[in-house]
């Protein structure tokens, strides 16, 4: 509540009278304690017509007023305060979650980059052995073959001297004859 316009030549009045403790004022706005009681025992050094008030209940009554004015402008303050509190712990918590996470994702993506390093290794591994093994089949079958073609040349002559060998013992003595002999044997073995 505003204070009475303060006469000229008047003094101001003592802050300290004006002021009444927290608690106690907490404890009258919440009805645990008299109003008046808080007033007992100060020593009112101010000036009445400073307050515009010409006896002591008036004065009582003033200052009274102007004291739970001020413990209800505190108590509004003390509860925006309160509710900021709580709106910065819910922050607090929300921003803690967020970095547990981004830590927990930052992990995830470690172990999966990890992971990822593996895979490649041993697909890089598999490609070297599938490499390797073509190799070795195409090594075995270039052999293979080979053997094959020796064989194949081996068992051809080894029939043409054998069939020509027989021939000539049955009197088949010209060249054209041997001639003729070995193409007829070549193309029996291929």
């Amino acid at each position: 509540m505003p204070m009475a316009q303060v006469p000229r030549g008047a003094r101001e009045p003592s802050v300290e009278v004006l002021t009444l403790s927290l608690p106690a004022g907490t404890a009258v706005l919440n009805g645990t304690a008299d109003p008046r009681a808080l007033l007992r025992g100060i020593t009112l050094d101010i000036d009445r017509a400073a307050l515009g008030a010409d006896d002591d209940q008036a004065l009582e009554d003033r200052i009274l007023r102007s004291s739970l004015t001020t413990c209800v402008a505190l108590g509004e303050q003390f509860r925006r305060l309160e509710e900021w509190r709580l709106h910065k712990a819910g922050q607090d918590a929300k921003m803690k979650e967020l970095i547990l996470r981004d830590s927990q994702a930052t992990k995830l993506m470690a172990q999966l980059e990890e992971d990822l390093q593996l895979a490649r290794a041993e697909a890089g591994r598999l490609r070297e052995e599938k490499a390797e093994a073509e190799a070795a089949a195409a090594e075995a079958a270039r052999r293979a073959a080979e053997e094959a073609e020796a064989i194949k040349a081996k068992a051809v002559a080894t029939a043409r001297e054998e069939a020509i060998s027989g021939f000539l013992e049955g009197g088949w003595k010209t060249e054209g004859h041997k001639a003729w002999l070995s193409s007829v044997v070549e193309a029996s073995v291929d």
